[in-house]
């Protein structure tokens, strides 16, 4: 019985479709030991925006070259950023769709989960509901809570597109959400503005 051919395939890919951690190259000069060292951040991040198999693969061979691997730590800083920020402005414009499409009424409790809100308090793109989400009888207003996501959901749009926009100038990378360049979704998905109700304002330190 005729053995099949093994396919060639480079270190530490998985291409069996599994969602596995990606393993690390390994190279003579520590490159792969930097790489090694910052799997675990790296992990996070591709699984926080489904990067494709492929997309993981082209950054291990750009970050273990010559001219890429100084840049490492930094660029995963980036990309760090946008792994927190681009599942959070997702699930703000699905919550948006829920609050007008529905009609649906939601607490702020039912909107961000306390980690979420800390994440975006360290981020500058929370805004106090200072004047509340809830109508006279107490219950949820759906127009404030309306005009309050959208107010959180500019702040994100910024801080996303600033650091996009920081990942393909200075490193040359597009930073992907679900196998998409999130670069052009970024406009595609970009509701109308709407006035906002509340004002910005820094995280107490």
């Amino acid at each position: 019985r005729r053995k099949e051919p093994n396919q060639k395939t480079l270190p530490g890919i998985d291409r069996s479709g599994s969602s596995k951690p990606v393993g690390m190259f390994r190279s003579r000069d520590g490159d792969g030991d930097q790489l090694a060292s910052l799997q675990p951040r790296l992990n996070l991040v591709w699984f926080s925006l489904s990067v494709p198999m492929l997309t993981k693969l082209d950054f291990l061979q750009k970050y273990a070259s010559v001219e890429y691997a100084p840049l490492l730590q930094e660029a995963l800083l980036v990309w760090e950023t946008c792994g927190l920020l681009i599942p959070l402005r997702e699930r703000t414009l699905e919550l948006i769709k829920r609050v007008t499409r529905t009609k649906e009424r939601l607490e702020l409790r039912e909107l961000f989960t306390g980690a979420q809100q800390k994440v975006l308090m360290a981020n500058n793109c929370w805004v106090p509901p200072d004047g509340g989400l809830e109508d006279e009888d107490n219950e949820p207003d759906r127009e404030a809570t309306d005009a309050w996501l959208g107010s959180v959901l500019r702040l994100l749009t910024d801080k996303c597109s600033d650091a996009l926009a920081l990942a393909e100038s200075k490193f040359g990378d597009h930073i992907t959400y679900r196998g998409n360049d999130y670069a052009k979704s970024l406009v595609a998905k970009q509701p109308a503005a709407k006035p906002a109700v509340h004002a910005a304002v820094d995280p107490a330190p």
